[in-house]
């Protein structure tokens, strides 16, 4: 299984918000930390932002607040909403699909199950439980950028 580089920088997004303790932070600054496109990441934290997650602060000092409780941000929440189309195979998606063998195939079936399993494992742990054993580590790389 494989999340999407925008699941994967959004995710870092949010643990380097969230290690921050509530200051705000430019696009830039993440992105410089993550050696990563300051584009990519502006993208990532516009659809945090969408979610509630992030707020997004206009001006001079402006830039990007975690916003809410890490603890309650499920990380398989997270990748659910920055991949609605999480689809492992073209069967996933009907407009797509032209396997002839769709209709008593269990192959969709075992890799929908698959998914939910992925899925239901990334819910076990919360943004707080990235950031706890990392903090020092995402505060570290932000000092360096």
């Amino acid at each position: 299984m494989q999340i999407s580089k925008f699941s994967d920088y959004g995710l870092r997004a949010l643990m380097y918000l969230g290690a921050r303790n509530g200051q705000v932070t430019k696009a830039e600054e993440v992105a410089e930390a993550f050696g990563i496109s300051t584009n990519h990441v502006v993208k990532s934290l516009q659809a945090l932002v969408r979610q509630g997650w992030v707020r997004s602060m206009a001006g001079r000092g402006g830039g990007y607040v975690f916003e809410g409780s890490a603890s309650r941000i499920r990380v398989g929440e997270v990748v659910r909403q920055l991949e609605p189309n999480f689809d492992m195979a073209e069967c996933f998606a009907p407009e797509k699909n032209s396997c002839p063998l769709v209709p008593g195939c269990l192959l969709s079936t075992a890799l929908d199950g698959a998914k939910a399993a992925f899925l239901a494992e990334l819910d076990r742990y919360s943004v707080e439980d990235l950031i706890a054993t990392k903090r020092d580590g995402l505060l570290a790389i932000g000092a360096a950028a």
